[in-house]
């Protein structure tokens, strides 16, 4: 009787040996893959803000993404793994952080911002197809085959700005200051040519250097040919409350208003420039204005305000919630880790992000005339009473509110 046992206990752990055995691999439990993620971004000098707000952005997507046990992807879960470098705005060292990023911490992807840095490190990212997520201005970034840009192309900006300016204060004319860098030629051309477009002379522009704190003798020659209005380019979170404070301290009454880039959030900015702020206007494809907010927008500040207490939330959040919802999207529509997949998917696909329904478009200038830029809406904007306040929202065709 005991050999009977034994012998039928034997059986049956020799046939669960073989159903093991042949039992197909997806349907075993297997441990997750990993998915590396380059963050190439400022995080000091005057666009730290921006760089910041974009890393921790990453930092939260990848959190959430791991603690539901990795994103799924083709049957597979991979948990995702952030690399993550300071660019300072300087292209020696954003070349030198994409190199690291590319051949030593081998990354798939890579999240970056500022053309000035990014410029220079596409040649190396499409030479190994690493898809990136870019937030930067210039057609310049537009030309490679698996970069692409989470921002509306620099001609429309220019061209919103300019007939945003035309409807609140009617001018004529303007004084316009960019950084004296790539991203500044590059918003100078936009601007100059929008502004011809839209009747506007510009009757006065300046390049300022990087990190420059007295504005005072800029602005004097600016606005000493007597414009209907100052405008300012290319604006960075450190630039922009120092020009238009200093501004108003020369006595300049008139308007003030950007066509690109982005102030810092919207205490700071208040409280760098108090009144002198008060009328400023800008356009951009994100705001602070929770009117305007979709119940996912809402959401994601709660979330920001809880997890990042210590520094203030700026509109910019959303790009960094754009650059990696799509990323992420892409790669499980694609069902993939394939470079040339994950760009088809990007290239022709719907995306639904914070509410939106958005997508990506063509422009002349991008790369063979496929999509590289970012259809969203834009938001024409200015502080009033100390508060961002929406003057008018711009939707392209085949974007949508979905919430």
């Amino acid at each position: 009787m005991k050999k009977r046992i034994y012998y039928l206990m034997f059986s049956m752990l020799l046939v669960s040996l073989v159903i093991i055995a042949w039992t197909p691999k997806p349907l075993l439990a297997q441990p997750p893959g990993e998915i590396r993620i380059g963050v190439n971004v400022t995080m000091s000098g005057a666009g730290a803000a921006w760089g910041i707000t974009y890393s921790r952005t990453a930092e939260a997507y990848a959190d959430k993404i791991n603690k539901e046990g990795g994103l799924l992807v083709g049957g597979k879960r991979y948990l995702i793994k952030l690399f993550e470098y300071d660019s300072k705005s300087d292209p020696a060292t954003s070349v030198e952080n994409a190199k690291k990023l590319v051949f030593t911490d081998k990354v798939r992807f890579i999240l970056h911002h500022g053309g000035v840095a990014v410029t220079p490190t596409l040649p190396i990212l499409s030479e190994n197809k690493i898809v990136s997520m870019d937030i930067s201005v210039g057609p310049q970034i537009l030309k490679w085959p698996y970069n692409f840009n989470i921002l509306s192309a620099g001609p429309l900006r220019s061209e919103q700005s300019m007939v945003a300016f035309i409807k609140q204060f009617k001018i004529k004319t303007i004084s316009e200051v960019n950084p004296d860098n790539e991203s500044g030629y590059t918003t100078e051309v936009d601007d100059r040519r929008a502004a011809k477009q839209k009747g506007i002379e510009m009757l006065n522009h300046q390049f300022y250097p990087s990190e420059t704190t007295d504005f005072y003798p800029i602005l004097t020659k600016s606005l000493a040919v007597k414009p209907d209005m100052l405008v300012i380019g290319l604006g960075s979170p450190g630039d922009t409350p120092l020009i238009v404070k200093q501004a108003r301290e020369l006595g300049w009454q008139g308007p003030i208003g950007m066509t690109q880039g982005s102030p810092p959030s919207e205490e700071t900015f208040v409280r760098m420039t108090g009144q002198s702020g008060e009328g400023f206007v800008w356009s951009n494809p994100w705001h602070t204005d929770p009117n305007f907010w979709t119940k996912q927008e809402q959401a994601w500040v709660d979330e920001w305000k809880v997890r990042y207490a210590q520094q203030a939330f700026i509109a910019d959040s959303f790009g960094g919630c754009k650059q990696n919802a799509l990323l992420l999207e892409a790669v499980k529509k694609a069902g993939s880790l394939d470079p040339d997949k994950i760009t088809k998917v990007l290239e022709t696909s719907d995306f639904v992000v914070l509410g939106w329904k958005i997508h990506f478009g063509a422009t002349p200038d991008t790369y063979m005339g496929r999509p590289r830029s970012l259809v969203s809406p834009v938001y024409l904007q200015t502080i009033k009473d100390g508060k961002t306040t929406i003057i008018d929202v711009l939707m392209a065709e085949g974007v949508e509110k979905v919430q």
